[in-house]
């Protein structure tokens, strides 16, 4: 199930909000410390408009102030009521004691991180015999998020209802995960989060689906550093609902890819981006013939806790180029030699295009270029006149730095540019050559030819790239 939480400031607001949950969530959290001069009267108005079953919460103010609104609450008819660890034994007895139709969740909260000793909390609020038991702690590491998804797994073999999850932006993997690993719900929010790394209700309903994964269920997602401007989850998560797949993609923000060890036993594949498109084929147990030719991995399949690398990016990119121009005998420039890059200049190569590559960093440039043996240029050493064909396969030009652009504009003159960027959809350097009259191609198509390719490695099945297209540039319009 979906909770909607809401921290509202006055009655009046919490009100309203509460009128405005309709299909995307089946509970309601009322945060009531939030509401100012909060009285036990203004409960009876609360629970008397609710339209959907309430979790009354109250901690962070004066104690005996928050346990009088939820005696009230209680009073009142609410479904549930959330009394937090540091209430104390007595008082907690006492509330599950006096109960009557209302269930009383006993909910343990750690705002720094997950402690070692969190399965003791867990065995001493199970003691307390609560309806339902809740623990929510902040993940400083990916490491975190599976021992809640762990203690889950004990409380279903336990035969306990609970809620677990990690706040915070390193615990949102635990937060759309815990619904199938036996979590009684999971929290969102309408408006504004109420916690730190909250997803908005409609996401979790819509993008994610948690409230129809079913335990087993397959994970995805994508590994990189940093992944906040990737709509990969948007595109990947329709395509299960498309074929009504038990699978939900996730994007996770690695340290380093020594965490791949924690995503081996739990994902069923993953998607990769920077910066861990080459060095993660030391990672894996068996990489194709072409993804090795490249030095590159942007998709794998894990198999049994085996990983198996391929390549998706150079078919992408050679699939989008020629729809506006055929490659063999032109003369190409290619800024960059990270991984996207390198698919790219293979297929560049593959197709008998006249490669030039430009890179800041010589020497990556340098070794790419050998490897296909082809030309390493400075920009200053670029005859444009003679270009038929430019790409950017760097990050120069993705939000957050959209007023960048890896050339100036006066470069841009009779030729095709391609910029493998999509998020901005039209890059400084696209709109520059659109100003100077080029044909452009932008990354949109790129990414969903390669993520199209990703979704049939892993389930066997053909998506609708048009509805694709339709769900990354709707977000990236909108957002």
């Amino acid at each position: 199930m979906i909770c909607c939480s809401i921290a509202a400031r006055t009655k009046e607001h919490l009100l309203d909000e509460m009128s405005h949950i309709k299909f995307n969530a089946s509970l309601v959290e009322v945060r009531m410390d939030s509401l100012m001069d909060a009285k036990p009267e203004d409960i009876k108005e609360i629970i008397a408009k609710k339209r959907k079953p309430v979790i009354l919460a109250c901690k962070g103010v004066e104690k005996k102030i928050c346990l009088g609104l939820l005696k009230k609450g209680m009073e009142e008819g609410a479904e549930y009521i959330d009394l937090d660890l540091d209430y104390g034994e007595k008082t907690i007895k006492e509330f599950i004691k006096t109960k009557k139709d209302t269930k009383i969740i006993v909910s343990y909260h750690n705002n720094e991180n997950v402690p070692e000793n969190i399965q003791e909390i867990y065995e001493k609020i199970k003691k307390l015999k609560p309806d339902i038991i809740k623990i929510a702690c902040t993940a400083v590491s990916l490491s975190d998020n599976i021992i809640i998804l762990d203690l889950l797994k004990k409380s279903k073999a336990d035969n306990i209802d609970m809620i677990a999850h990690c706040m915070g932006p390193k615990g949102q993997l635990s937060r759309i995960l815990n619904v199938p690993f036996g979590s009684f719900l999971t929290y969102g929010y309408l408006n504004q989060p109420t916690a730190p790394g909250q997803i908005s209700c409609d996401y979790l309903k819509k993008v994610y689906r948690v409230d129809r994964l079913k335990p087993g269920v397959n994970i995805y997602g994508l590994i990189g550093n940093p992944i906040s401007a990737s709509r990969s989850y948007i595109v990947h998560n329709l395509a299960f609902k498309e074929h009504e797949l038990n699978a939900v993609y996730i994007n996770v923000e690695l340290k380093d890819l020594k965490e791949l060890d924690l995503l081996k036993h739990l994902f069923s594949g993953l998607s990769v981006t920077m910066p861990f498109k080459e060095s993660i084929l030391t990672y894996l147990d068996h990489v194709d013939d072409r993804a090795a030719k490249i030095g590159a991995v942007n998709t794998v399949v894990i198999k049994q806790g085996k990983l198996f690398g391929y390549n998706t990016d150079w078919t992408a990119a050679l699939d989008t180029i020629q729809e506006k121009i055929q490659i063999q005998d032109k003369n190409v420039v290619l800024i960059g030699a990270g991984g996207a890059a390198k698919a790219i200049a293979f297929g560049i190569w593959k197709k008998r295009g006249r490669l030039t590559i430009i890179n800041r960093t010589e020497a990556n440039g340098k070794k790419l270029a050998s490897s296909l043996h082809v030309s390493l240029k400075k920009i200053n050493e670029i005859d444009w006149e003679k270009v038929d064909l430019l790409i950017n396969a760097t990050p120069i030009g993705m939000a957050p730095r959209v007023h960048d652009s890896p050339v100036p504009r006066n470069v841009l003159r009779n030729m095709v540019v391609f910029d493998t960027i999509y998020n901005p959809l039209i890059t400084k350097l696209l709109n520059d050559a659109e100003r100077n009259r080029c044909p452009i191609v932008t990354g949109i198509k790129m990414f969903i030819n390669q993520a199209a390719q990703q979704f049939e490695f892993w389930t066997r099945k053909k998506p609708d790239k048009e509805l694709m297209e339709e769900s990354v540039l709707q977000y990236v319009v909108d957002h």
